[in-house]
């Protein structure tokens, strides 16, 4: 299996297309560190993040649907990652108001997942 180079910038979203199989949770999986690649690496900023354990990547995946709480509005899903982390609890709702303006989701911020 082959990825491509890419780069993705501070405050830009990545978001992986493509139809069923085709490997984007495998790479996904590969970004955060829940699976290793055969070849390449990762790099995060200057640094080669490559072998580093999950929990030192600073990343995570937030799927369709299966992964949101159902009991938590659409706000307090994007807060809820942030809030476990100490170095982003105390931003995490601007965080996650923050980006629900970035993809045009304000009006939703009160919704539940269904």
């Amino acid at each position: 299996m082959f990825f491509p180079s890419f780069d993705v910038y501070a405050g830009e979203f990545l978001s992986v297309l493509g139809v069923s199989g085709c490997s984007k949770t495998t790479l996904l999986r590969i970004l955060i560190g829940l699976e290793t690649a055969d070849s390449g690496e990762i790099s995060k900023g200057d640094r080669d993040i490559s072998h580093l354990p999950s929990f030192e990547r600073g990343m995570g995946i937030v799927f369709q649907n299966y992964a949101l709480f159902p009991n938590m509005t659409v706000l307090q899903n994007l807060e809820y990652a942030l809030k476990i982390h100490k170095d982003t609890a105390a931003t995490a709702r601007q965080t996650a108001l923050d980006t629900l303006e970035q993809i045009g989701m304000t009006t939703s911020f009160a919704k539940k997942p269904h």
